[in-house]
């Protein structure tokens, strides 16, 4: 598929949205912010070891949590995520950029190798006074709803194919697998996010948007994997109700 021009592009881009298309080279990282109107790039001198080992322990802080038993270590460790999470956010997107999108709701992250594993919205606008506690936190999530795209030519194509046109009937196509039940055992393994729980609205979230489509609806032990491969395709809608695994 030929890739689109620049103006082909912001044409398509929403109002109140800006896309940001990283490049990691060599030696430096390269950003390139696109809304409607304008295009602006920033060059950030990163060393290539030093910052995948920032984005390897951020995710082992967000992905294992701390569960020591001293307040003053649970203190340090808040404090310690705190500090990581600004300091990649100031070299993946520099405070002129940051002063940038102030004016918009809406971010489209197109990232480059191992910026794909990060969750941008963990990333903190601001430094954070010690002591802060993470509801509190100044997270890029709470400025604008955060979207990604494997590519620009992917996202285009994407924007090419336009609205799903529904027919009303068969529209979508519902699993919600049932999940055991917490025991006292099991909150540990929970906390460390290494085993799954109950999803108790998962049952109300079905019943909702089942309102709003003709619906097939696949529940606790009809929800099976081969029930999904046998149906998927059928429908311009799936929703899942479920935890989602994706190993490294």
């Amino acid at each position: 598929l030929a890739l689109p021009s620049v103006a082909e592009i912001q044409s398509r881009i929403p109002a109140k949205m800006n896309v940001l298309d990283y490049f990691w080279g060599e030696k430096s990282l390269y950003v390139f912010s696109l809304d409607q109107k304008d295009i602006q790039g920033y060059k950030v001198e990163v060393k290539d070891s030093l910052l995948l080992d920032q984005i390897n322990e951020f995710r082992t802080r967000v992905f294992n949590p701390f569960m020591g038993e001293h307040d003053a270590d649970f203190i340090r460790e808040r404090n310690e995520f705190a500090r990581l999470s600004y300091m990649l956010r100031q070299e993946l997107m520099p405070d002129e950029l940051i002063a940038e999108l102030a004016g918009f709701d809406r971010l489209k992250v197109i990232p480059d190798g191992a910026l794909g594993y990060l969750n941008y919205g963990l990333l903190l606008k601001e430094k954070t006074p010690e002591g802060t506690g993470y509801r509190d936190m100044p997270y890029l999530f709470k400025e604008q709803a955060i979207s990604y795209a494997f590519s620009i030519g992917q996202w285009w194509h994407l924007l090419q194919k336009g609205s799903i046109k529904l027919t009303g009937k068969d529209d979508l196509l519902a699993f919600r697998p049932s999940y055991p039940e917490t025991t006292e055992e099991f909150k540990l393994e929970l906390a460390t996010r290494k085993g799954v729980g109950p999803l108790y609205y998962s049952k109300q979230e079905i019943e909702q948007i089942s309102q709003y489509f003709d619906a097939q609806i696949f529940e606790e032990e009809e929800a099976t994997e081969k029930s999904f491969y046998q149906w998927a395709s059928e429908f311009p809608l799936i929703q899942i109700s479920g935890h989602a695994m994706i190993p490294d």
